[in-house]
């Protein structure tokens, strides 16, 4: 409002624009003597602009008031700042779940939705075509043993943030396959029957073993038949049904886990079942005799 209004009370405002690089002024719009502000439109956002004001009278108008230096469009926030703390959770061989917090400061407007982005090689792609509300974004159809980088983006009304700190990571599971179990060992043999026993591998890869595998083959075989396809087998025993009689076998274990199959044992000592079987309770029977025997005779020459 003029310090004085020349006598005639003052009728309105007229309201000016000057884009920067133009050299005449155009009308913005006017206003009622008791509205001292108004809302410019038409701006160019970027553009930088004079403005100035003319008081207005029943007999003339008012030398202007020009503000001194221009005014940039722009909205009255900014873009938010890039969000934080981008993380790999869950990270198996073909899926993660990416997980990160919001900006520290919105811009002055409230955040509407993040984006991921992975680095192709050559450049950045996003993960989500469409903005996203959490701060948790599912990826899968990751290649095994792949390395990885992303990063993480925020938008608000204004725009998209400038992007997050990246995050590399490799697609595996965090558990690898069992060691190999200990040399399989015949210790019983009947009835076409053979029990076996083997030692449970150093290393279990992180995950508990829910399996093993057990195999066998006759003499001059060259593949493993499995013998257990329908059962499970958790104890470090196994008895294998179905042997026939004076044809040589031999027999390997392997360790199962979440991360499937590890390596395979040494294969056990070839036995055949007519021959071991006699060899082995005969022997054993043999043997026990020999030290009752020896034993009676030692008692004997006191």
């Amino acid at each position: 409002m003029p310090e004085s209004d020349g006598g005639s009370p003052i009728t309105g405002y007229l309201v000016e624009k000057r884009d920067s690089k133009r050299e005449t002024f155009t009308k913005a719009n006017t206003t009622k003597a008791d509205v001292l502000s108004l809302k410019i439109t038409k701006l160019v956002e970027g553009n930088q602009y004079y403005i100035r004001v003319f008081a207005i009278n029943e007999i003339d108008s008012s030398e202007p008031v020009t503000t001194p230096e221009p005014i940039t469009a722009k909205l009255p926030f900014d873009p938010p700042n890039p969000p934080i703390h981008l993380r790999a959770d869950d990270v198996t061989k073909s899926s993660a779940t990416l997980k990160w917090e919001p900006p520290e400061f919105d811009g002055g407007s409230p955040i509407t939705g993040y984006y991921i982005e992975k680095y192709s090689g050559k450049r950045w792609v996003k993960v989500n075509k469409k903005p996203i509300k959490n701060c948790e974004l599912a990826v899968d159809e990751l290649i095994e043993k792949t390395e990885y980088e992303f990063r993480a983006l925020a938008e608000n009304a204004v725009g998209v943030s400038k992007p997050s700190e990246t995050i590399r990571f490799v697609a595996k599971d965090p558990f690898d396959v069992p060691g190999q179990p200990g040399q399989p060992v015949v210790d019983e043999i009947k009835a076409a029957t053979a029990k076996l026993s083997w030692k449970a591998p150093t290393s279990d890869g992180g995950s508990p073993i829910t399996n093993y595998i057990v195999e066998m083959k006759k003499k001059g075989d060259v593949k493993w038949s499995r013998v257990n396809i329908k059962e499970t087998v958790t104890d470090t025993v196994f008895t294998v049904p179905g042997l026939k009689e004076d044809a040589e076998y031999q027999f390997r274990i392997t360790a199962e886990n979440k991360a499937g199959p590890g390596s395979p044992s040494k294969p056990s000592e070839l036995i055949r079942y007519g021959q071991y079987s006699y060899s082995l309770y005969s022997g054993i029977r043999f043997c026990a005799l020999s030290r009752a025997i020896l034993k009676f005779l030692l008692l004997c020459t006191h």
